[in-house]
């Protein structure tokens, strides 16, 4: 990446306001040696980096690490050649060297009202004497017996079968009850109706926000849908992706304002969607009012909630210049209060949190939805290393895990309906295919 510029951290923690470039080889790479840290910490700002890469001596790649902060730090101690290197994602940092400002306007300052109060995120550490084993049961207990809540927390999760990959978003009501009844045969015991049921979602460049359910597409009500499926003896869950809206969509038409943008600036769109201000209370209550009805109708049981692109321009039409630090941590505030209140309302639900997979895959979103989807890549193959680098500090019951079509939709592998089972018991366990589709033996 050319243009990049980092500063060093200085005396006394602060950082330094001189701007160095980054000197990096002839393919790009910023080569890792004895001598790369010796002036410490190589801090980059002003959101240059979105994704670093580190790699193995003979080119492969070892991790890769996504984020959203505005800064990052790279870092080892210095001369030491230890075996490791740090990359911090921060969402803050140090003050500036000389800085002789008000507190009020450093960087990244939260900014409370009289009255208002401020709770630091909560942070759990464990320790073990054993090796990594006992420390990975460690987090499980506390994960699964402190953290998870919900009815589902000390029972067996329902084997679900989940559309998606099976018609995407060409579907309506009797498709969905022929797949169900299939799987009802199998003793399937739940089915969960993915994207596409509401809005105008005949693809993914519509619809987003509108929460009311397309009645046209489907042929009937969803509330209808999902009784003919628990007639089946099965109960019925719904895909949602309650932060997200589409330009091309009612509610942004009627509150274009809601959506982070930045003004007097075309707005940056992943899967043509854009992100609601949750920092907002007025846009928590305009969904959640929405959901209510939709929730309540359906009866439904299982919400899988998705969130498919990352914040990239987090500007608040609500807050003045001087208080954009705080929209982030305001926006997941928000986030929780619209899980809190469903959650509360409807308790029954087992919630699943997904964000294109494993995005967002936390103890403190596992407070709100006891179950998270681990990756969207379904692949068998990949997702024994997917599911056990997660199941590391995460239990088991946690992990959404499912039997995906082949050749799988990701990597175009084949795998045996055996061994993708066999990767999906280690996991809360469904099935993402048609059914009708198999040969009787499978």
């Amino acid at each position: 990446h050319e243009g990049l510029s980092y500063k060093l951290i200085q005396e006394k923690g602060c950082i330094g306001d001189k701007e160095y470039p980054l000197s990096l080889d002839k393919e790009g790479l910023l080569p890792l040696d004895i001598h790369t840290f010796d002036k410490d910490a190589l801090v980059l700002e002003n959101s240059q980096v979105k994704r670093v890469d580190l790699l193995k001596q003979d080119g492969g790649s070892y991790l890769t690490v996504y984020f959203t902060a505005p800064v990052v730090g790279l870092w080892s101690p210095p001369s030491k050649d230890a075996p490791f290197v740090c990359i911090e994602p921060w969402y803050g940092r140090c003050d500036r060297v000389n800085y002789t400002g008000e507190y009020k306007d450093r960087d990244w300052m939260q900014h409370l009202q009289p009255g208002e109060t401020f709770d630091t995120p909560e942070t759990a550490f464990s320790y073990s004497a054993n090796g990594f084993s006992t420390l990975s049961w460690n987090l499980h207990r506390l994960i699964r017996s402190h953290i998870c809540r919900s009815a589902y927390r000390d029972t067996k999760r329902p084997v679900l079968i989940n559309n998606w990959e099976a018609t995407y978003f060409d579907f309506t009501g009797e498709k969905i009850i022929e797949i169900a009844k299939q799987a009802a045969e199998l003793g399937v015991e739940m089915l969960v109706l993915d994207d596409g049921w509401f809005g105008k979602r005949d693809d993914d460049l519509a619809g987003l926000g509108d929460w009311t359910v397309n009645e046209k597409k489907l042929g009937m009500p969803l509330s209808q849908v999902a009784e003919k499926i628990r007639g089946l003896g099965m109960k019925f869950g719904i895909w949602i992706e309650p932060e997200m809206v589409c330009e091309d969509s009612d509610l942004y038409r009627e509150h274009p304002d809601w959506a982070f943008t930045i003004p007097g600036r075309k707005p940056v769109r992943a899967r043509y969607q854009l992100v609601l201000d949750y920092s907002r209370k007025e846009v928590v209550d305009c969904i959640y009012e929405m959901m209510y009805k939709i929730l309540s109708e359906a009866k439904v049981s299982y919400i899988k909630w998705d969130m498919n692109r990352s914040i990239t321009e987090c500007y608040s039409a609500a807050l003045p210049a001087d208080r954009q630090g705080e929209v982030f941590h305001r926006y997941i505030l928000g986030v929780y209060d619209l899980y809190e209140r469903l959650n509360t309302a409807f308790p029954q639900i087992l919630f699943e949190s997904c964000a294109s997979g494993g995005g967002r895959f936390d103890p403190g979103i596992l407070y709100y939805a006891p179950q998270g989807w681990t990756s969207d890549d379904t692949d068998a193959a990949e997702r024994v290393k997917i599911q056990y680098g997660t199941s590391m500090c995460y239990p088991v019951s946690s992990m959404g895990s499912h039997v995906s079509v082949v050749p799988n939709h990701q990597l175009n592998r084949k795998t045996p309906l055996h061994t993708r089972a066999n990767v999906a018991y280690f996991g809360t366990f469904g099935y993402e295919l048609d059914l009708n589709k198999l040969s009787y033996e499978e």
